[in-house]
C-alpha cells in the first residue's frame, strides 16, 4: 500500500508508516486492558504478540507493534525529560 495515496499531510504518512494507525487511536485501544490488567501486563502481552509475529515471518506487523508499545510507554511512563 502506498500510504502517500490515502493520507493527507506529512504527519499522517508519518504516523502510518510508524504506528500503522493514529497515534491519537492507540491508548484508548488499550486503556480498558491497562485499568483490567495493569500496564506492566499489557505491555508484556503485547511484546508477546511481536514474537508470535516474528516467528510468522510477518516483521512489518511486528515493527508496527514495537513501535506502538514504545508510544504507550513513552505517554503511560513520561520517559522523555
Amino acid at each position: 500500500m502506498n500510504t502517500e495515496e490515502t493520507c493527507s499531510s506529512p504527519r499522517e504518512v508519518f504516523n502510518k508508516d510508524c504506528f500503522g494507525c493514529d497515534p491519537d487511536e492507540i491508548l484508548p485501544s488499550v486503556e480498558g486492558s491497562i485499568d483490567r490488567s495493569g500496564l506492566p501486563m499489557v505491555l508484556m502481552s503485547m511484546l508477546s504478540d511481536v514474537q508470535e509475529l516474528i516467528a510468522r515471518n510477518q516483521n512489518e506487523e511486528a515493527r508496527l507493534t514495537i513501535n506502538r508499545v514504545k508510544f504507550i510507554i513513552d505517554r503511560k511512563l513520561k520517559v522523555r525529560g
